[in-house]
């Protein structure tokens, strides 16, 4: 979805879009599937005694578990080891992504993927993230109901036996991998960052912070 171009990019944007909003985004269950995690997130927070620390990890976490419960149908715990290796990956591909390596990778692609340097990270923790991914998607195929589809991952495996006949089809194992990673990239840090960015404005502006305090009193 990133990345695509043409047709391929217009059918995999279109299907995740109304797979999405099936599975409950803009739409009374996806602000359910928040709730809950907002829940979760309200209890590391108050852990935390009133001190002082960075609330990235905790953001980024609750961002992805949101992703997680679309494409997986579940969360996870904030201290789990998959998940947590999961949110490194993610964030180490973020800070690389961002780094002036990283900027030439997408520059000259075709230059840099022969100069040694950090940049070769990337693709590694892409390959570490795709294959959680690939176990992710086994373990529903084993268990799938197409009456039934719990997930993005089972909306997609029904879309692929759909198109099974049709050489030219865009749904198949490596776009399933590459369209997952895609969300949980642009559902992770995107949201971090944005509540992040919420968070500043708020201490900078205490009479609004206490605005909001008002308002969901009421």
């Amino acid at each position: 979805i990133v990345y695509g171009t043409g047709e391929r990019w217009r059918q995999l944007r279109r299907f995740a879009i109304v797979t999405l909003k099936n599975l409950g985004m803009g739409k009374r269950g996806g602000e359910d599937l928040v709730r809950e995690e907002a829940q979760h997130l309200l209890q590391r927070l108050r852990e935390t005694n009133g001190e002082f620390f960075d609330p990235t990890f905790l953001l980024s976490c609750a961002g992805s578990n949101i992703i997680c419960g679309l494409v997986f149908g579940e969360r996870f715990d904030y201290g789990d080891e998959r998940f947590l290796t999961l949110m490194g990956l993610i964030n180490a591909n973020w800070r690389l992504m961002s780094s002036t390596w990283g900027q030439l990778l997408f520059i000259f692609p075709n230059v840099m993927r022969f100069v040694p340097g950090p940049h070769r990270r990337i693709y590694r923790n892409y390959l570490a993230l795709a294959e959680f991914v690939r176990e992710r998607v086994e373990k529903n195929r084993r268990s799938l109901d197409p009456q039934n589809p719990r997930d993005f991952i089972d909306f997609f495996l029904l879309k692929m036996q759909q198109e099974k006949g049709n050489p030219d089809t865009h749904f198949t194992e490596e776009t399933l991998s590459k369209t997952t990673v895609n969300l949980f990239f642009a559902g992770t840090e995107t949201v971090s960052s944005t509540l992040r960015y919420g968070l500043r404005i708020l201490l900078r502006h205490p009479e609004v912070e206490a605005r909001l305090h008002e308002e969901i009193d009421r």
